[in-house]
């Protein structure tokens, strides 16, 4: 992994990497938002991203009841929104550009947010990766070069020796 640039790591998640996290009974258990939540990760976001964000976690909702999704959406929000920093877009023209124009968004504020890192299980960002001046990694690979370089929580359940 590139060098970080301050201490606390700037990186954009692709809803397919948060929507799994958010929507898990054990939210506070996982590894990832063990990170944001200690600060050792700021998690960066935009207008855009969270309403993609949004609305896949009122599909994922346990009832179909309009009030109870609402709720259920401002719950699992509780455990990211707090740790994330807002960034207004202005995007360089010479962005690189990702294969489905609707994951565009993720790579705009990755530059335009400065980050070190765009954490997504999405091949065409994936793709993308040598184009770019941050890294994108998926969620294994990220965990894996975090935990070359510095320790990471324990996923539950697990034994580490």
């Amino acid at each position: 992994m590139r060098e970080p640039r301050s201490p606390q790591l700037r990186a954009v998640i692709d809803s397919s990497v948060t929507v799994p996290i958010l929507t898990h009974e054990g939210i506070d258990n996982h590894w990832l938002v063990q990170l944001w939540k200690s600060g050792i990760i700021k998690p960066l976001v935009n207008a855009e991203t969270m309403t993609e964000l949004r609305e896949p976690l009122l599909r994922h909702s346990p009832t179909p009841h309009p009030m109870r999704a609402r709720q259920f959406v401002r719950r699992a929000m509780a455990h990211y929104e707090p740790w994330c920093e807002t960034v207004e877009l202005s995007v360089p023209e010479n962005a690189p550009q990702c294969r489905d124009t609707s994951d565009q968004k993720f790579i705009d504020l990755a530059i335009t947010g400065m980050a070190e890192c765009l954490i997504t299980r999405d091949e065409d960002q994936l793709s993308i990766n040598p184009q770019t001046t941050f890294e994108i990694l998926d969620d294994a690979q990220f965990r894996e070069s975090r935990q070359s370089g510095q320790e990471m929580p324990e996923e539950p359940g697990t034994n580490r020796r």
